[in-house]
């Protein structure tokens, strides 16, 4: 009955339409670059301090992660609470035949294993464990997975860079080339998160000039770098574009994503490379909708693990299960009242360790984060994030708020040629997969 009222429960997935916009955790005790120095105690364990955005310094509010999970146990008893009251067995027995219909499975036996309630104890255990690695293949998923998906917010995928006929050594090359193209680009974007006027970026021209005032800024203005970011990478009329869109355009990839969001078509919105340096810092709490321009709930991204990452120490991406279907967060609190999420009892799960090739896939509304590099090796991910088609673009007039601008890099290409209100339709989203077919 509990397995069940899941479906139900996950209708509203997505729902949290104005999630946080960053959280910074506690910097790395050896980096030279702080996020607000002073006020973070080095000591602390994954204490973190809770920021608007990168861009602005914020002091410790010295909370450790563990105080947003939630006991296991009381996950069972909530969840089995809000089952009695939403649905009776025959109700969801129906709701869960037109859901798998919907989706065209291939398979015609459906796995009866609950992989969600297996996520769930994990994450709301006191150490962090991998949070679920059940899926049959990696170009298939059962009815179990994607009630994984719709109420946590996210997924483990072994190996789903073979749908694309793709090794992971070759991925590893090619963003190698990409980022040795691109470094330039990658450094200035991280300066216009630091707030430099655009001025003085259109006057800087060379990769060592961008970077030695990235140092500056870090050293004198308590910056902390988390990440070196590419966008759209597979966009560049460069060779290494092509095994990219490869990956990006393949329609397994992009059915598969279809079949999480339960949609009949997707869109490709962009590709992104994450590089984490030895020392880089932590990733902020965010949500991608929340930098994203589509009003929509219907997005999702993969995660492609291009290293290995064997634990917390290689910066996996961790998640704050269910907080994508958190609608009562934004909507009664101001952006003010969404700083404190000490009470909001989300379970934080990551799916650690990961193999070259592996894939997490979360949704657009899901907080995640990533915690300091503090290996001796570079973590390298792509990620590719596909939303429904004919997702229209957010209007300019009767918002509560504005998307946060940080990825603007990532659609100011296109962004133009589409109105505000208006559907999105444009040459450089297109269509990877449709039903309809």
């Amino acid at each position: 009955k509990t397995l069940l009222g899941i479906a139900v429960l996950s209708v509203a997935t997505g729902l949290n339409n104005a999630c946080l916009n960053h959280l910074s955790e506690n910097p790395v005790t050896y980096k030279t670059c702080f996020l607000a120095p002073g006020y973070c105690s080095p000591g602390a364990d994954r204490s973190c301090s809770m920021a608007n955005s990168l861009r602005r310094r914020s002091v410790c509010a010295r909370r450790s992660l563990s105080k947003i999970k939630m006991n296991s146990n009381d996950v069972g008893q909530k969840s089995s609470k809000r089952t009695e009251s939403l649905l009776s067995p025959e109700q969801g027995a129906m709701i869960l035949k037109q859901f798998a219909d919907d989706l065209n499975r291939k398979d015609d036996e459906i796995s009866a294993e609950p992989t969600s309630k297996k996520s769930e104890k994990q994450a709301g255990s006191k150490t962090k464990k991998k949070a679920s690695s059940v899926a049959p293949d990696a170009s298939s998923i059962g009815t179990a997975e994607l009630l994984e998906f719709s109420r946590n917010g996210h997924l483990f995928l072994p190996d789903m860079l073979s749908i694309a006929g793709v090794s992971a050594t070759d991925l590893y090359d090619t963003l190698e080339d990409a980022f040795y193209d691109k470094r330039l680009e990658a450094f200035v974007q991280k300066l216009r998160v630091f707030g430099v006027d655009e001025k003085t970026i259109k006057k800087i021209n060379d990769p060592d000039e961008a970077y030695g005032l990235l140092q500056d800024l870090c050293e004198d203005e308590g910056f902390e770098i988390p990440f070196w970011q590419l966008f759209n990478p597979h966009r560049d009329d460069r060779p290494y574009a092509s095994l990219l869109n490869k990956i990006c355009l393949n329609k397994g990839i992009g059915k598969l994503a279809a079949d999480l969001l339960g949609v009949d078509s997707v869109m490709l919105y962009q590709t992104c490379a994450f590089i984490k340096e030895p020392g880089h810092g932590e990733t902020a709490w965010h949500s991608d909708l929340n930098t994203s321009p589509f009003d929509t709930n219907d997005m999702l991204t993969f995660w492609i693990s291009v290293t290995p990452v064997k634990d917390l120490d290689d910066s996996p991406l961790e998640f704050a299960s269910g907080s994508h279907r958190d609608f009562a967060l934004p909507y009664w609190y101001s952006n003010e009242g969404m700083m404190n999420l000490e009470d909001r009892d989300y379970p934080v799960a990551s799916h650690a360790p990961l193999a070259p090739g592996d894939a997490t896939a979360h949704h657009g509304w899901v907080l995640h984060a990533a915690p300091p590099n503090l290996s001796e090796d570079t973590r390298i991910a792509f990620t590719i994030a596909y939303v429904k088609t004919g997702a229209k673009r957010i209007p300019k007039k009767g918002l509560r708020r504005n998307p946060d601008d940080e990825d603007l890099e990532g659609y100011s290409a296109w962004i133009k040629d589409v109105a505000p209100g208006r559907p999105i339709k444009h040459a450089m989203l297109p269509v990877v997969f449709s039903r309809k077919e």
